[in-house]
């Protein structure tokens, strides 16, 4: 029974069947279905955007439709099925800054477009610098000695992880009033002379990081300067 519009369908009929005397008997059926338009759910798993150099799972599914039979497509960048279960798109171009995805399904007339979703495309947030066992903005020396390095992550309001890394700074400690020469490091690494200052510095100071450097998946970027006070 083909369907050729949408909406309720119904349909009735009878059974004839002979009993072993001969006699035929007649039984009544009937029933109805409905008939939908073809449609499809793109729904990012972790966030309302794709971003750019990094992984993006996405979930999508189609009416009366198994996984096997869906055949998706993506007009920018690279859409895979993922070992996990759903799918993933990753490798946007960097001048992309939409993306739509397009659902196709197998059809015993053939391949059946299901429906399509456009997203905008984001580069990732730029994350937090910190130095290890800092509480509110506060460490002790030693606390900041042991760990002689910065680190960076994800802004809490962002629903996904990506490893970041410093790979640069420059760190400013006062003395005599004011603010020695600045140190850099070409690297994610307190230098020996940022050791020595710490060492120096007094409860109350505040020691400033700035010109952040980190690697992303896009390259590198500069990140927010932050200030550190010895308690």
């Amino acid at each position: 029974m083909p369907a050729n519009s949408i909406g309720e369908k119904k349909y009735a009929g009878l059974i004839k069947l002979m009993t072993p005397m001969g006699i035929p008997r007649y039984y009544g059926f009937k029933s109805n279905y409905i008939v939908a338009k073809p449609s499809a759910t793109i729904s990012p798993t972790k966030m309302n955007v794709f971003y750019r150099g990094v992984d993006n799972p996405v979930a999508i599914s189609a009416s009366g439709k198994s996984d096997a039979q869906l055949q998706p497509a993506i007009t920018a960048g690279s859409l895979t099925r993922s070992s996990e279960g759903g799918w993933i798109v990753k490798n946007i171009p960097n001048n992309a800054n939409k993306v739509i995805i397009k659902v196709y399904a197998d059809d015993p007339g053939g391949k059946k477009f299901m429906g399509e979703h456009e997203f905008r495309i984001k580069r990732l947030p730029d994350p937090i610098a910190k130095v290890p066992g800092t509480q509110s903005g506060k460490i002790t020396k030693n606390g900041m000695l042991a760990n002689a390095w910065l680190m960076c992550r994800m802004p809490e309001s962002t629903d996904f992880e990506y490893p970041f890394k410093v790979t640069a700074f420059t760190m400013i400690v006062p003395s005599g009033g004011g603010y020695v020469n600045p140190e850099k490091s070409t690297n994610q690494m307190f230098t020996d002379k940022m050791k020595r200052l710490i060492k120096g510095a007094k409860r109350g100071d505040i020691i400033i990081f700035r010109d952040v450097k980190v690697q992303g998946p896009e390259g590198p970027r500069r990140i927010e300067n932050i200030n550190v006070e010895i308690k």
